[in-house]
């Protein structure tokens, strides 16, 4: 038996094809290849993340982040899933003034697009599936020359403004939010611009948010990791958009021109488009029915040929006996009716229900007069007084009182008048005493006889200066 002639003309298994999701921020490019494993899109890999500021640029940046995540596979993959920002999306398609720059990106890369997303919304979708509730944030997109403020409550966009940047991140977010003028803001910051925001991070930290805006409390400040947004593009957008696109290709070089129209690009020949995703979904209305393909019909067994063949059989068979065979027959004629009724008769109806998250506010008074149709909480006043003293033992003595004060009298033997200062050390029997106020001493005075010659002299002296003794005791009294 030749083995590898028969492992030679086994089939191989058919590859798993794979997607591409390509972000295009204000100056960032990144690009991620996924695929699906079972009904849920996972990620294969990723691209580089490059920057750009023209055309040229663009193209290339894509070219190369495309190389990087595609590297290790076979066949490079062409249907991709595009996430754009807010504001080059007008309605659910591409801005007019960027249709001509992504038309021209994805005919020289030769991709095909199979969906549109905005970052922020799968930002939104993607926090939503991690956290397993709708989250309420301000979504901070931060870019060199401005940061677009996003404000989300329950996973819906309620406002979008754009904003100049500073020097000061904290003033420009907060100038952002006034201009929305909203009653109440998410304590919530979460921001995103692919690159490392530790510094940004620090500048919300510190900010004093709720004596400037409608903050309940101090707003908690995230940083999405860089590789966030590409991941949700790719995963809450791919599964739908897998799902949808389910036409088969007429050939297998694709028409570069292929979906460009949904996505608001004009194309000069008609090609046949495949469904796409639109940057939201609406979901069936609450109550209403899902519009679901019917379940496949069961191979039931034909009960009225099998009906004809018996009483055929039977009416052969039995020619000789007599008219009590028929009765019998013809009466069975209406059970077996009955039962083809029962069996073939059935229906099954699938209902989807809308999961919609409700927002009431509501006045809650508390205290003095109640209110009717109103909520109304009793308050209770306490007082509360505490007090507490401690007491300690104390051992050893000390000398207390007053210090010695007095008088003394200043002498001057020089032949200059002094002022003593107020402070001046003076000492007595080898005790300290300070002069209170300055004192000024006269010189020395000399006395002459008639004939000229010196007789004596007496020191000049100011009486009663006072003093106070440096230290307490009986000794300086």
């Amino acid at each position: 038996m030749n083995l590898k002639k028969i492992l030679t003309n086994q089939k191989k298994a058919p590859e798993q094809e794979h997607f591409l999701a390509l972000e295009i921020h204000e100056s960032l490019i990144k690009v991620a290849v996924w695929k699906m494993e079972g009904n849920e899109p996972v990620i294969a890999s990723m691209g580089s993340f490059e920057l750009w500021d023209s055309e040229e640029s663009l193209i290339n940046g894509v070219d190369a982040s495309l190389s990087m995540a595609t590297k290790d596979l076979e066949k490079k993959p062409t249907k991709v899933i595009l996430g754009l920002p807010e504001p080059w999306l007008e309605g659910d398609k591409i801005h007019p003034s960027k249709t001509s720059l992504i038309k021209h990106v994805l005919t020289e890369l030769g991709l095909k697009p199979i969906g549109l997303v905005t970052s922020v919304q799968a930002i939104i979708h993607h926090l939503k599936k991690k956290e397993g509730v709708p989250p309420s944030a301000v979504l901070l997109e931060i870019y060199p020359d401005k940061v677009t403020v996003v404000v989300v409550k329950l996973g819906k966009i309620k406002a979008l403004e754009e904003v100049g940047r500073s020097g000061e991140l904290n003033k420009d977010v907060q100038e952002g939010l006034a201009r929305l003028n909203l009653d109440q803001l998410p304590s919530r910051f979460v921001l995103t611009n692919g690159s490392n925001l530790e510094n940004e991070q620090q500048q919300l930290l510190s900010y004093p948010w709720q004596d400037k805006l409608p903050f309940l409390h101090l707003p908690k400040v995230e940083v999405l990791p860089a590789e966030f947004s590409i991941e949700a593009i790719a995963l809450a957008g791919g599964s739908e958009a897998v799902s949808v696109s389910v036409t088969p290709e007429p050939s297998l070089v694709s028409d570069p021109d292929d979906n460009l129209s949904s996505f608001g690009f004009e194309v000069e020949k008609a090609t046949t488009k495949e469904p796409l995703l639109p940057p939201s979904h609406p979901e069936p209305a609450e109550g209403s029915l899902a519009d679901a393909s019917p379940p496949p019909k069961k191979n039931r067994p034909n009960y009225f040929k099998n009906i004809s063949g018996l009483l055929k059989n039977k009416l052969t068979s039995t020619k000789k006996k007599s008219g009590f065979v028929i009765v019998a027959v013809l009466l069975l004629i209406p059970v077996f009716l009955t039962i083809s009724y029962l069996a073939l008769a059935t229906a099954q109806i699938t209902i989807a229900v809308k999961e919609t998250a409700l927002e009431k506010t509501v006045d809650v008074y508390y205290g003095g007069e109640t209110m009717p149709d109103s909520i109304n909480l009793p308050v209770n006043t306490q007082t509360l007084t505490a007090s507490v003293s401690e007491s300690i033992s104390t051992t050893g003595e000390t000398l207390v009182g007053d210090k010695a004060t007095g008088t003394v009298t200043l002498y001057n033997g020089t032949d200059d008048e002094i002022t003593v200062k107020a402070g001046t050390e003076i000492e007595s029997d080898n005790l300290i005493f300070l002069i209170n106020s300055s004192a000024t001493v006269a010189s020395t005075s000399a006395s002459f006889d008639e004939n000229g010659f010196k007789t004596g002299e007496e020191y000049g002296k100011s009486e009663n200066v006072s003093v106070t003794a440096t230290s307490i005791g009986t000794r300086y009294n």
